[in-house]
């Protein structure tokens, strides 16, 4: 376990990203078990006295823990990932020469592939196409130098021969096989963050954008632009929140907002109503959209009372002594979503402004509506005349006051 600690921290930096940091980890745990493996191999061609194909994993052994060495004190992982490239492609070319060709050599010069497959591993493609290229190069070099007789020969028995193709296909197999397993372990795992990122990035969409927008902004249907005909818009804000913010501590404020609102959030849920926004202690929703609703105004009075039931609980249980004011219209507006990093999806139109302005006259715990609202709620709603409120741009305008259902 010591061992193994030590070589993972081989050629390691601080600022390695995980990523990184495992490459490397791989990389010199594989140099140093075929470094292993090379001193064997060199040792039963000394066996059959074959002194320098025995030469060539040997020292492919030593320059490889050389480098290994190298790599830990000066930590520069592109040259000991070069160098490792470069062992692994050439040794197998010598040998093969050494040892008389392709045949006699046990198809030895198949274990050059490694070279590509390692380089897309721990490099990139770029660099994996370009040692992949080389290793062609080779091939077609081995097979000229064997055809010209530039090539030595091989005191090995045939069956030996034999035992080595074996070996030789078995060995690059698993390492093949040990690399495409990492690989796509690897790739297993990237695709799951991303499907967990994606989740999340979707669960941020839905809660700062209706369901159907959200899809929409998925798709790509941009720009996101909407005209509704007909729709309920609600601004509520809390009375003397200015007064209660200068007495009080951040956390307090910020405490009390974040209850306030939450509970509103749910509420909208409940009733199916659409929160738009906050501004401040305002809090801005609608019903009838993005999706039409014929009931938009019942689900926006719905809300509104249970709104008015909350805060009178707050107050009743001593948490919190809040009042809201509530200003209601109905009418037509313009939505849509509007922002690239940071998306709004927000309403525009007199709808919007009139609501805005019928909040700022009404009072602590009342629930102002216009003559519009009032009319799609029916008689089902208990609705009391209030004097007529002067709205810039609309003049005097009929309001009721509204006071549950029936």
């Amino acid at each position: 376990m010591f061992l193994l600690t030590t070589v993972n921290r081989i050629g390691v930096l601080a600022e390695d990203d995980k990523g990184l940091r495992l490459r490397k980890n791989l990389l010199v745990q594989s140099t140093i078990m075929m470094a292993i493996a090379a001193v064997f191999w060199g040792g039963i061609y000394l066996y059959y006295e074959e002194p320098w194909a025995a030469a060539i994993p040997i020292g492919y052994s030593m320059a490889s823990i050389i480098s290994v060495l190298l790599f830990a004190r000066i930590r520069v992982y592109r040259i000991f990932r070069f160098s490792q490239f470069t062992f692994s492609i050439l040794l197998p070319f010598f040998l093969m020469l050494v040892l008389g060709g392709f045949i006699p050599s046990s198809g030895v010069i198949i274990w050059s592939v490694v070279a590509p497959f390692t380089a897309l591993l721990f490099a990139d493609r770029r660099q994996s196409m370009a040692w992949m290229v080389g290793l062609v190069c080779l091939l077609i070099l081995a097979a000229f130098l064997e055809s010209q007789g530039v090539v030595g020969t091989s005191n090995l028995p045939p069956d030996i021969i034999r035992v080595f193709f074996a070996l030789n296909i078995m060995g690059l197999g698993s390492v093949s096989f040990v690399l495409m397993y990492y690989f796509v372990g690897q790739k297993d795992a990237a695709m799951e963050l991303v499907a967990e990122e994606r989740q999340k990035s979707d669960m941020v969409l839905a809660n700062i954008l209706p369901d159907s927008i959200a899809r929409r902004l998925k798709s790509n249907d941009r720009p996101i632009a909407d005209g509704l005909d007909d729709v309920t818009i609600m601004f509520a804000d809390i009375v003397g929140f200015t007064e209660f913010a200068n007495r009080r501590s951040p956390e307090k404020v910020v405490s009390l907002l974040d209850e306030v609102f939450s509970a509103l959030d749910d509420l909208t849920g409940r009733h199916g109503v659409e929160k738009i926004k906050t501004v401040g202690d305002a809090y801005m929703a609608a019903a009838g959209m993005p999706t039409a609703d014929p009931d938009h105004a019942s689900r926006m009075a719905d809300f509104s009372l249970d709104l008015m039931v909350y805060l009178a609980k707050l107050r009743r249980e001593n948490i919190h002594d809040v009042s809201m004011r509530i200003g209601i219209h109905s009418g037509p507006v313009v939505a849509g979503v509007i922002g690239k990093r940071k998306y709004s999806y927000d309403v525009w139109g007199d709808t919007v402004n009139v609501a805005a302005k019928l909040e700022q006259c009404g009072r602590a715990g009342h629930i102002l509506i216009t003559e519009q609202t009032r009319a799609h709620l029916g008689p089902e709603y208990d609705c009391r005349p209030h004097d007529p409120v002067e709205i810039s741009g609309h003049g005097p305008m009929t309001v009721f006051e509204l006071i549950g259902r029936k």
